[in-house]
């Protein structure tokens, strides 16, 4: 039996055809995709989730870089500080402000550091520890009492140091790490290393100082067995440690600088004991006790640090496992997408065929055929675009004719009412000339002719005469700068020459004073642009696109002839950039709408036709496939901003157009 005859079947489907098309995709897409998009979300979110931790871990440990080498240096610090109490040569001195300077600039350095200021906590710990090292740096509080007071005075810099670091671990999660091995690891420096700094840091500054004062009683020996058995409870616990991580992680970085620590804090111990503790007689000087005890602390500062790029590691690591998980997770929604687009496809193929030829019927229309048409299949909204479509077409086809008519119509109207009127003037008035001229002429032939010709009359002949011809002669040269205006706009239309050439000489040469222009010394115009610029463009159209729109200028923006003229080219993106701005009276509103139509001018009584800037529109939108446009406001100037291609495609192909039709 077919599923489609189950009656629950049968009515699903029966309420699905019913349902809009838009609404059945939509139901089907959410019925879906739903339960996928809130299990990605949910385990985006989660990966999401440790990653940030992960990352704000790493942060966490390039803070704690920072302020280990203030720990080292704090206990360096106070060691030193104790011996300086006893004996205050010139070289503990100067070690003790070298010291100090580190101290200076390491706490400088890490009041900076952008994750300390941006946990208010850290912040106000750093704040405390800056003013408790500026307190402790001026203070002569540690001079009293016998070493073990002194010891813990200047050990105050050393707690706020490691509480800092234990303040770092929390506040990043360091220390709340999953991995067992990284969650060892950060606990190893910041509370196992550091406790064993603070025994041999007992070891060295009670030592140096004891040697350093010549007075190893017997309550200084009983002092140095209690140093010695607190320091070899502290190694063992280090050691015990150290091999419990091994087991966690036996990479052998970690072996080897587990294995340097171990070493450093044991030769330290062991010089202890051999050098305060076995002998009878102490024969050992306190500053190479000190320089000794010293090497081993830097030994193991030098290998602690190692550490710190192994949990970064660690950490980097892991971020790129659950990067890997998060692709598979896209991977797996990749699927199930797959499985729903399966499921889709029965949709899709109902409606691929329609919309294919809706869209080839489509592209026919745009191509210009409009005897395309629809054939309405279904109920939906499809339909409804059909019908509209094919009612789009029939109408664009009834209409696309009367359009073009009236376009053309409209078009040559204009240009003959523009030509008529620009021509009938100049002629007008050299008819009326003429007529004079005729009349003038059959009154001197009447007087000669009856013999009463006078002198005055012959003068009074010549005098108008002359006029006359003055003035048919000045309308015939408008008619003829008209006739020449009407040629350049032709210029458009004929074969354009495309050559790489420097513009920027034809740009002086247009500008020159000694130029064509005739321009003012009143007038400056100045160009601002690199020294050639090279590109393809016809030179000759380019110098009238020049020569009109400067004239313009100059004929318009300085009522006073006076005035400046700013010129900048540039080359960026492939195209050319040629801007032309003015200081002058500006362009209002009204006009600038109007400014490249034919035949538009606002000084036709002082003879301007009004072609030019009409002439520079055809050129650069036809000849040079290029745009043109003016921003304007009145008494502020006008900016004429030229856009062309370095490269004009166009051109060649109307090129070959031409001579094709000419062949």
């Amino acid at each position: 039996m077919r599923i489609t005859k189950l009656p629950f079947i049968k009515h699903a489907i029966r309420i699905m055809n019913k349902l809009p098309f838009v609404r059945k995709f939509i139901l089907v897409s959410i019925c879906f995709a739903l339960p996928l998009i809130i299990l990605g979300t949910a385990l985006f979110l989660e990966i999401n989730k440790k990653v940030s931790i992960s990352e704000e871990e790493l942060e966490g440990l390039n803070a704690i870089e920072g302020v280990y080498d203030l720990l080292f240096l704090s206990h360096q610090y106070r060691d030193i500080r104790m011996v300086q109490r006893a004996s205050s040569n010139a070289d503990i001195v100067k070690e003790v402000e070298r010291v100090t300077n580190q101290m200076d600039d390491t706490i400088v350095a890490i009041s900076q550091t952008p994750y300390l200021l941006s946990h208010s906590d850290l912040k106000e710990q750093t704040n405390k520890l800056r003013t408790d090292w500026n307190k402790m740096k001026f203070s002569s509080a540690g001079a009293a009492g016998g070493p073990n007071i002194q010891f813990q005075f200047y050990n105050g810099i050393v707690k706020d140091v490691e509480l800092l670091l234990k303040n770092i671990a929390y506040t990043s999660k360091l220390i709340h790490d999953p991995a067992l091995s990284t969650f060892l690891l950060v606990d190893l420096i910041i509370n196992k290393v550091p406790n064993t700094l603070n025994h041999l840091g007992f070891t060295r500054g009670y030592g140096s100082y004891a040697l350093s004062i010549k007075a190893i009683d017997y309550q200084t020996f009983k002092t140095f067995d209690k140093i010695y058995d607190d320091l070899l409870v502290s190694q063992k616990v280090l050691s015990q440690n150290l091999q419990f991580i091994l087991k966690e992680d036996s990479s052998q970085s970690l072996s080897h600088v587990f294995q340097d620590i171990s070493n450093q804090a044991e030769q330290a111990s062991n010089y202890f004991y051999k050098n305060l503790i076995e002998k009878d007689f102490i024969t050992e000087e306190w500053d190479n006790y000190f320089k000794v005890i010293s090497q081993s602390f830097t030994g193991i500062e030098t290998d602690t640090k190692e550490i710190i790029p192994i949990i970064q590691n660690k950490i980097q690591q892991r971020i790129r496992v659950e990067m890997l998980k998060l692709w598979g997770i896209g991977l797996g929604t990749l699927v199930l997408t797959l499985v729903i687009f399966y499921l889709y496809a029965g949709m899709y193929i109902s409606i691929a065929l329609v919309s294919k030829n809706f869209i080839q019927k489509a592209e026919q229309v745009a191509a210009g055929d409009l005897s395309v048409h629809l054939n309405v299949r279904s109920n939906d909204e499809l339909s409804q675009l059909y019908i509209a479509f094919n009612e789009m077409v029939k109408q664009l086809k009834e209409n696309q004719e009367q359009i073009l008519q009236a376009e053309k119509m409209a078009s040559l109207g204009s240009m003959i009412a523009g030509v008529a009127h620009e021509l009938n003037t100049p002629l007008g008035i050299g008819r009326t000339a003429v007529s004079k001229l005729k009349e003038d002429l059959d009154k001197m032939d009447a007087y000669y002719q009856d013999g009463i010709i006078k002198r005055s009359d012959l003068e009074e002949y010549l005098k108008y005469g002359q006029e006359g011809l003055s003035l048919i002669e000045a309308n015939m040269q408008r008619c003829a700068k008209l006739i020449n205006s009407f040629k350049q706009l032709s210029v458009a239309q004929t074969h354009v020459s495309q050559e790489t050439i420097d513009i920027i000489p034809i740009i002086k040469n247009v500008i020159s004073p000694t130029g064509i222009l005739n321009i003012s010394p009143s007038v400056s115009i100045r160009l601002d642009a690199d020294e050639e610029v090279m590109v393809n463009v016809d030179p000759d159209l380019l110098s009238l696109i020049l020569v009109n729109v400067i004239s313009n200028i100059l004929q318009h923006a300085f009522p006073q002839e006076t005035g400046n003229i700013f010129i900048t080219v540039e080359k960026a993106n492939g195209k050319l950039y040629l801007d032309i701005a003015d200081d002058g009276i500006g362009i209002s509103d009204e006009h600038i709408e109007q400014i490249f139509e034919p035949f538009y001018t606002t000084r036709r009584h002082q003879g301007y036709v009004g072609l030019g800037l009409h002439i520079v529109y055809v050129i650069l939108t036809q000849a040079l496939h290029g745009s043109i446009r003016v921003e304007s406001s009145p008494n502020n100037g006008a900016h004429f901003k030229i856009e062309l291609a370095e490269f004009n495609p166009y051109c060649i192909q109307k090129n070959e157009s031409i001579e094709k039709n000419e062949q």
